[in-house]
Order: structure tokens, then sequence, then C-alpha cells
């Protein structure tokens, strides 16, 4: 593509622009009004970053909307109605986002927040909820924060995986590896490279923990149920990786004796991981283990260094 400079003091001057096609996928961020402008922040610097860093390659953009900046001034519905009409039914997936309060109730819910949770899970759209553990202020409301902790434990902890976050550091990490995890479920949007359908774009590796149960049994015949744990790379994008080098670090603010065991090649290397393929090594937990670690993974791209940081819970 190639477009006019305005200002050139050459009028036959032109710039070369480097496009590219992806899917638009846009993000609803909720959360009550006591969630600091910080975090929200935050979240959009994650965001901003992985479409840059990653959006080319997977051919997919997050965009982020919220109420304060793209909901329309409307007469005739209650609130929390043409909040649902004109931007919680449009978008393709939500995050929300709870500190010390859950907000007020609507007709239907216990709060706008959590309307919208419940909207996007009806409509089958992909849901991820954060809570900041930061101190909630001296003065705050005791009674609004026994509700949330209620509302939490009783009708999100059964049926989501709920992540804490400390500072907007670990904030930005959790955005990362929900971006990657949803864009992951969108591949079949991609379009393919080759006759056999494989992917296009750089390598990428992204780490995970896979979780299976078994059933054991003791030399009596016994049963018992174990859960056996791997740490897996895999490499989501369209070319091989190389030299691909990872270390397990605590999250912030953790103890480093929290870090699970792994075994395998204690150099911790990966000579190729190929597109597409996957390896992975035994993970073991301990009485001490953290809820939360950071990977940190490093590898060539034909030759171009390239690294991916992502927040597990072991």
């Amino acid at each position: 593509m190639v477009g006019r400079v305005a200002g050139l003091s050459d009028p036959q001057a032109t710039l070369k622009v480097m496009t590219y096609r992806a899917t638009a996928l846009r993000m609803l961020i909720s959360c009550p009004g006591d969630v600091e402008d910080s975090d929200l922040a935050a979240v959009r610097r994650a965001i901003t970053r992985w479409n840059v860093l990653l959006g080319e390659e997977f051919e997919h953009v997050v965009v982020p909307v919220s109420w304060s900046e793209h909901a329309a001034s409307e007469f005739g519905e209650p609130p929390q109605d043409i909040l649902n009409r004109q931007l919680v039914d449009v978008v393709d997936m939500g995050l929300a986002i709870f500190w010390g309060r859950l907000g007020t109730p609507t007709g239907t819910a216990e709060s706008g927040t959590a309307e919208e949770i419940m909207h996007l899970h009806a409509a089958g759209k992909p849901v991820s909820v954060l809570r900041c553990v930061k101190p909630v202020p001296p003065r705050g409301d005791h009674e609004e924060r026994a509700r949330l902790d209620k509302y939490l434990n009783e009708q999100v902890r059964p049926k989501a995986l709920l992540v804490e976050y400390e500072d907007s550091g670990a904030l930005e990490r959790q955005v990362d590896t929900i971006l990657n995890r949803l864009v992951r479920r969108h591949e079949k949007d991609w379009e393919p490279a080759t006759p056999s359908g494989g992917r296009r774009g750089r390598s990428h590796i992204i780490p995970s923990i896979d979780s299976q149960h078994v059933t054991e049994y003791s030399s009596k015949g016994q049963p018992k149920s174990k859960t056996k744990k791997r740490l897996v790379f895999t490499n989501e994008g369209g070319s091989e990786a190389r030299d691909i080098t990872w270390r397990l670090e605590p999250a912030p603010g953790g103890d480093p004796s929290g870090l699970p065991y792994v075994g395998g090649d204690e150099d911790q290397t990966i000579p190729v991981l190929a597109a597409g393929a996957s390896t992975g090594y035994p993970l073991l937990g301990h009485m001490g283990t953290a809820s939360q670690v950071v990977c940190h993974v490093d590898w060539l791209d034909d030759g171009n260094e390239r690294h991916n940081e992502t927040t597990l819970r072991p």
C-alpha cells in the first residue's frame, strides 16, 4: 500500500505503508467504580503491547470497549439495558475486574458488572474475572466488601478460575496470558498458508500447565486418584523455533522456595520445536508451592531473538 505524506517539501514524495490483515476482537472491560484508573490504564497498555508485538503474527487485534468511553446517552430504558444493547451484545469477549466493591444492583443482578458477566456467559462469549488484592482504603465500605466476597465465593468461584493480582505489573501479565488464551480459541479464523492448512507467521512459544487425572492401584488392588501435571511448551506460530530456553520465577512478591519442581533436562533447553508441535516436562508440587509463577521463554526464529513471559498457576 502506498500513501501520500502530508507536509513533505516534495509534493511527489510517497510513503510505503506496511499493512496486514487481522480479525478484530472487541473486549468489554467491566468493573465497579472503585477500580483505580491506573489499573484500567494497565489493561489498555497490555492490550496495546499485545497488538503491536503479536497482532500481525496471530492475525488478530483486540479492541478495548468500556461504557465510560463508548456508551452513548439514551432515554427510554433502564441504564443497564441500554448498556447491554449498545456494548455487551456486540463485543466478542469480556474482562471483569473487582477490588473492594461489587457495585450497584440492577433489576436482575447484584451489580452492573455481575449482570454483564452473566450476559456474556449466556451468549457463549468468554469472560475472564480478576480481583485486585491490594489493601482497600481504611475507610472503605465493609458491608460492600462483604457483598463482593459473598458474590465471588458463591457465584464466581464454583464456575470460574478467579485470578488475583497485587499491582499493575501483575495485572498486565494476566491480561497478556488471557489474550494468548482467547486468541487461540479463534484459530479457526486464520487463513491457511499452504494446501495442508498450515499456519502463517513467525514462531511463538506459549507455556501452559497440563493436568491429567489418573487412577493408580496399590499392591492390594485399591484404586487411588492422582493428578499429574506437566509444564508444556507449544509452538502456536507458523514456523519452527530453535534454541528454546526457559526458566520459572516467582510471581511479584512471591517466595523463590515456592517454585514447583520440574523434571527432565537440567539445562532447560529445547533444540527445536516445529510449528504446531509441543513438548513438556513433569511438574511436581510440594507443600509450599506458590499459586502463581512466571515462565520466561526465549528462542530463535530465523536467527531473530524472541521472548514470551506468561503467568502460570501450578
